[in-house]
């Protein structure tokens, strides 16, 4: 006799599996893979949101990987736990720098904010833990798609690259050329291209194999933001960002 308890649990898993090959899923797509009804999809995918393993699009009907779900991802990464070896860097990089430092994956078309440390007196900008920021238009988003090809992007969004603000890069082709600049210099910049008077600033943190596994990134005003100051950030970022290398390191050496 079957036990339609355990079904569902079975087919929960097997949602979450479907993650790893798909950046985002719907309800029809995931009716057709599990072969049920699209009311017994949804209610599986609405589960999955309820207790974080899954995250609605605020733009489409699509869900992507939850927090939950990425987290558990990124504490799976070799010794790497992204989150709490960025902890300490991140408070100094915040301090020295003076503005609030985030730590961003990627979800989809997507980043999401999943740890974030504010600097004395600074001004929050660009929303907190757990915010999904457009990846096209901010530094942190170029950060993580900048080994994406045009073929990808276009994927991604299939309809084009929405225009947030008036200086949001909606041309693919010009995107190409930003994420090139973003890897020879090693830091993405974006200058009011997701909200009207804010810039920022983001560096790679990468894990096992030099694989890109988070951004760390600064959003501030942009009166505060000149190429001068703008460079500043960025090295302060990198040398966070080799601090929890090293610290990845050091964890990986037997005693």
């Amino acid at each position: 006799m079957r036990n339609p308890t355990l079904d569902s649990v079975v087919n929960a898993l097997r949602v979450v599996q479907m993650f790893r090959t798909n950046a985002t899923l719907t309800v029809t797509q995931v009716a057709k893979e599990l072969d049920v009804a699209k009311s017994t999809a949804h209610r599986l995918l609405s589960t999955l949101v309820t207790e974080g393993f899954a995250e609605r699009d605020p733009l489409k009907r699509v869900y992507h990987p939850g927090a939950t779900l990425v987290a558990v991802g990124l504490s799976s990464m070799g010794t790497f736990d992204v989150q709490r070896r960025a902890n300490q860097p991140m408070a100094d990089a915040a301090a020295r720098i003076g503005e609030t430092v985030k730590l961003l994956v990627l979800q989809g078309r997507f980043s999401r904010c999943i740890s974030s440390i504010e600097a004395e007196h600074a001004l929050q900008v660009g929303g907190g833990i757990g915010r999904m920021l457009p990846v096209h238009a901010t530094a942190g988003g170029k950060i993580l798609l900048q080994n994406a090809t045009e073929d990808h992007l276009r994927r991604l969004f299939p309809t084009g690259l929405p225009a947030l603000t008036e200086h949001t890069i909606t041309d693919f082709d010009d995107l190409m050329v930003e994420l090139q600049a973003t890897r020879k210099r090693r830091w993405a910049t974006s200058r009011q291209e997701s909200t009207v008077g804010v810039d920022g600033v983001a560096v790679a943190v990468t894990g096992v194999a030099n694989k890109i596994v988070a951004a760390l990134a600064v959003a501030a005003p942009s009166a505060r933001m000149n190429p001068t100051r703008r460079l500043e950030i960025a090295r302060e970022l990198l040398e966070a960002a080799e601090r929890m290398r090293a610290n990845r390191a050091d964890a990986a050496t037997p005693a």
